[in-house]
């Protein structure tokens, strides 16, 4: 039966923030995370998404979604096939959506330390408020480092540093450090760090936006 050949994983995490009083505060954030691999192809698709309202305004408003498709070409070089898509009316960003084909490399893997770096170009449609649709493309370079201890602690390091193909000011970076302590074997403590950087905004709009989320993370796998 071909669903014995897959393994499949889906992870949780939620976290919050509610002040009453002088102010009035509400934020909630939150990730989902699922895959599966049959044979040596893996499928994976992550979510996640912030929403905070500061007595009648809102003050955060993003979601995030991104699909992607690694097939391996030998022990150390992957195909990968990626779709990704990013939405902040806040920040005046109707969406961003990229999509295209790239090859990651190995350096280094072991069941507890990954040292990688993938190359990407992608073409972009991308929407600020008020204005039209626009299309580009750019170059997706990602270093990776993931380190698990024998105590179970997981870190993990992405950078995404992606520059325009025609316009060489036009830059984005993206770079996201995660933490996750074990409680037990389903739920982890997870501290993540998110610097995003856009050279490309509309005017009034800041190039830099930090998030720090501390919350509970579950995971639950096939057996």
């Amino acid at each position: 039966m071909i669903w014995m050949l897959v393994s499949w994983f889906v992870s949780v995490s939620l976290s919050g923030n509610v002040l009453s009083g002088n102010s009035n505060l509400r934020m909630i954030s939150g990730m989902l995370e699922t895959g599966y691999h049959t044979g040596p192809a893996r499928l994976s698709w992550q979510a996640k998404g912030i929403y905070s309202l500061q007595d009648t305004v809102e003050t955060a408003r993003s979601l995030e979604s991104a699909l992607q498709l690694d097939h391996p070409l030998s022990p150390r070089i992957e195909f990968f096939l990626l779709a990704h898509g990013y939405s902040d009316p806040v920040a005046r960003t109707d969406y961003l959506v990229d999509g295209g084909a790239g090859l990651k490399y190995r350096f280094l893997e072991t069941p507890s330390r990954e040292l990688s770096v993938s190359l990407a170009p992608l073409v972009s449609v991308r929407k600020y408020l008020g204005e039209v649709p626009e299309q580009s493309w750019i170059l997706s370079l990602r270093p990776k480092v993931e380190w698990t201890t024998p105590g179970g602690l997981r870190f993990r390091w992405l950078l995404f540093y992606q520059p325009s193909l025609q316009d060489r000011e036009d830059v984005r970076i993206l770079s996201t450090a995660r933490l996750e302590a074990p409680l037990n074997r389903t739920f982890h403590l997870l501290l993540e760090m998110e610097d995003r950087y856009l050279s490309r905004l509309p005017a009034g709009v800041k190039h830099n936006d930090l998030r720090i989320t501390v919350g509970l993370k579950g995971t639950w796998k096939s057996p």
